[in-house]
C-alpha cells in the first residue's frame, strides 16, 4: 500500500537544526493509537518524513518470525514503486538489519540503476526489537543534501525502539482485550447455566438440599425452604437439624452422617405428623458429592411425598382383593343362596307350625341369622357387579319417604326423635330409585347405630338450586375419630363391633352417587354428631 504525501520543502533542512527529540514528542503523540492501525503507521511514517526531510519512509513487518515475507507500509512522494525492483532491494537491506541486530545504511537509492532521474541519497535501516523478538524494521530514505558529515542518524535507533515497544505494547493490549472477551462469554455462559440449574433446583416438586459434614445447608429448593415456612435465602449457612427440624443435635439415624461415613447413598421411608393431626410420607434419599480426590464433600438429599402413592397402593391393592372377592361371590353365591333359601323357609314354616313361645323365638333367630347371611352375599355381588345401573327420572322426595318409612319402627323402640324437612316441588333427578332409597337407608341405619337411644336426634332435609339436589343426613351421635374420616368410604371398613356391620355400606353407597355424576361427603366432631351431604345432577 503507497499512502503520497506533500514532498518536504525544498530549502535544506539541516538535522542539526532538528533536534530528535522534539520527533520522538511528536511521536509520542500517538502514544494511545493501536500501532496495528495502518492509518496510525501512516502517521507516523508522515511525522518522519516532516520532521528529518526525508524523501520517503516505510514499516516493515514480519509475518510470524518469517523474514522472507515483509508486509510494507510506505510513506512518501510519489514515487513509482510498483514494477521496479525498488521492493527487492528493501527487502534485502530489512534482511540485513535484523541479520545484524542493528542499524544498516546503505548508499543510494534501492534499485536506483533502473530508475532513471532518482535522486542519489542514503537509506537508513533499523530493526523493530522488543523482549528479545525481531518485529519488522523502520526504513527512511534519505537526500543527499541531508546527509552531510555532521548528520548523526543516531534518533533512528531510539525511534526503533519506541515504536518496537508501542507494538508490542499493543498487541498486549489486544490479547488482553481478547482473552477478557473471551472471559466475558464465558462467564455468561456460567451464569446461563447457574440460573438454568438454580430454576431447575426450585422448579421440581421434590425437595432437595445440600449439607456439608457440619451440618450446614449449602443449597435448599424453594420445596423444602416452604415446608418450614421460609425462603431459601433465610436457611442457606445454618444447620439443617435446627432450621429443618427444630432440633438441638443431630437426628438420630441421620442419613447424612451414614453417607459420610461409608460414602454411600441410602435410601428410606419416613413418617412426619402435621399441626393439622394428618400423616405424611416421604421417601428420603441422600446421595455422597465426592471432591476429586475421591473423599465426600457434601450430601444431597432428596425428599419425595409418598402420601398419595402409597394411598394409591393401598387402592389398587383393595381393588385387587374387591376383584377376588367379587370372583369368589360370584361363584359360590349360587350354591350359598339355595340352602339360605331352604334355611328361611323352613325356619317361617316352624314358626307357623310351633306352639312353644320359645321354639318360635329360636325358628325366628334361624330366619334373621339366613337373611342377614343372604343380605351378605346380595351385598358383595352388587359391589363387584360392573354393569352400569338404568337411570330414570327420579323424585327424591318420594324415595325419602320410602326409605323413612322402613325405619320408622326402630325410631319408635330406641326413642329417637327424627325430623324431616323436604324442599316442596324439587326437580327430578336421574338415578336408580331402588338403588337411591338404598342409600338413604343405609345412611339412615348408621345415624340410627351411632345416635344415643335416649335423646337421640336425626334430621333429613332436601333442597336444590339451579343444577343441583342436595340431601343432608344429620345426627347427634358419637361422631367419627379424624383418623377414621378418610377411610369410611373404603370396602370392609367399619368401627362397629363384629356382627353388627360389614363395612361395605357406605362403599357401595359412594359407588351409587357417583355413578350417577353426584357426590357425597361427610362432616363429623366427637361428642357433637355427624353429616353426610349427597349432591345429585339435576336432571
Amino acid at each position: 500500500m503507497i499512502n503520497a504525501i506533500d514532498p518536504p520543502s525544498s530549502d535544506p533542512l539541516q538535522p542539526v537544526d532538528r533536534p530528535y527529540l522534539a520527533l520522538l514528542k511528536l511521536v509520542s503523540s500517538y502514544a494511545t493509537a493501536d500501532f496495528e492501525s495502518s492509518d496510525t503507521q501512516t502517521a507516523i511514517l508522515r511525522a518522519v518524513c516532516q520532521v528529518v526531510g526525508a524523501q520517503f519512509a516505510a514499516l516493515g513487518f514480519f509475518q510470524e518470525q518469517d523474514f522472507t515475507q515483509i508486509r510494507w507500509q510506505l510513506s512518501g512522494t510519489n514515487t513509482p514503486w510498483e514494477g521496479t525492483n525498488w521492493m527487492a532491494g528493501l527487502n534485502a537491506l530489512a534482511r540485513e538489519a535484523v541479520d545484524e541486530g542493528r542499524r544498516v545504511q546503505s548508499k543510494g537509492a534501492p534499485g536506483e540503476s533502473s530508475m532513471s532521474g532518482t535522486p542519489t541519497g542514503e537509506i537508513l535501516c533499523a530493526p523493530l526489537v522488543a523482549d528479545g523478538r525481531t518485529l519488522g524494521v523502520i526504513l527512511v530514505y534519505l537526500p543527499q543534501y541531508i546527509c552531510t558529515p555532521d548528520f548523526d542518524p543516531v534518533w533512528l535507533d531510539a525511534l526503533a525502539a519506541w515504536l518496537a515497544g508501542a507494538l508490542i505494547q499493543t498487541r498486549q493490549m489486544q490479547a488482553l482485550r481478547s482473552a477478557n472477551t473471551g472471559l466475558e462469554t464465558r462467564r455468561l455462559e456460567l451464569l446461563h447455566s447457574r440460573n438454568t440449574l438454580r430454576a431447575l433446583f426450585d422448579s421440581v416438586p421434590i425437595s432437595m438440599y445440600i449439607v456439608d459434614a457440619g451440618y450446614t445447608l449449602l443449597a435448599i429448593n424453594k420445596s423444602r425452604a416452604g415446608l418450614a415456612g421460609a425462603i431459601p435465602q433465610q436457611l442457606v449457612s445454618r444447620r439443617c437439624y435446627e432450621v429443618l427440624f427444630q432440633r438441638d443435635n443431630p437426628c438420630p439415624n441421620c442419613q447424612v452422617g451414614e453417607t459420610f461415613a461409608a460414602g454411600l447413598g441410602t435410601r428410606r421411608i419416613e413418617r412426619r405428623d402435621l399441626a393439622s393431626g394428618s400423616m405424611v410420607e416421604y421417601e428420603i434419599t441422600s446421595f455422597p458429592i465426592h471432591t476429586e480426590s475421591g473423599n465426600v464433600s457434601q450430601v444431597i438429599l432428596f425428599e419425595d411425598d409418598v402420601t398419595e402413592k402409597r394411598r394409591l397402593e393401598v387402592s389398587l391393592a383393595q381393588a385387587e382383593k374387591l376383584a377376588a372377592v367379587g370372583q369368589l361371590a360370584a361363584g359360590v353365591a349360587h350354591e350359598i343362596n339355595n340352602p339360605l333359601t331352604a334355611v328361611i323357609a323352613n325356619a317361617q314354616l316352624l314358626q307357623r307350625e310351633l306352639d312353644d313361645a320359645e321354639l318360635k323365638d329360636m325358628a325366628a333367630l334361624i330366619q334373621r341369622a339366613g337373611e342377614r347371611a343372604s343380605g351378605v352375599v346380595r351385598e358383595l355381588l352388587d359391589l363387584s357387579r360392573q354393569e352400569p345401573i338404568n337411570l330414570a327420572a327420579v323424585d327424591v322426595n318420594e324415595t325419602l319417604r320410602r326409605a323413612l318409612s322402613l325405619v320408622q319402627p326402630r325410631l319408635a323402640v330406641d326413642g329417637i326423635q327424627l325430623s324431616f324437612a323436604p324442599q316442596a316441588e324439587l326437580p327430578p333427578v336421574l338415578a336408580s330409585q331402588e338403588q337411591l332409597q338404598g342409600v338413604w337407608l343405609n345412611l339412615l341405619i348408621n345415624a340410627m347405630d351411632t345416635v344415643q337411644c335416649e335423646g337421640g336426634e336425626i334430621w333429613v332435609t332436601s333442597r336444590w338450586d339451579e343444577k343441583q339436589v342436595f340431601v343432608t343426613v344429620s345426627d347427634n351421635g358419637q361422631g367419627i375419630p379424624p383418623e377414621h374420616l378418610g377411610r369410611i368410604f373404603e370396602p370392609f371398613f367399619t368401627t362397629k363391633e363384629p356382627g353388627h356391620g360389614t363395612g361395605l355400606g357406605l362403599s357401595i353407597s359412594h359407588r351409587i352417587i357417583r355413578q350417577t355424576g353426584g357426590d357425597i361427603r361427610v362432616e363429623s366432631q366427637l361428642g357433637v354428631g355427624t353429616t353426610f351431604v349427597v349432591n345429585l345432577p339435576v336432571a
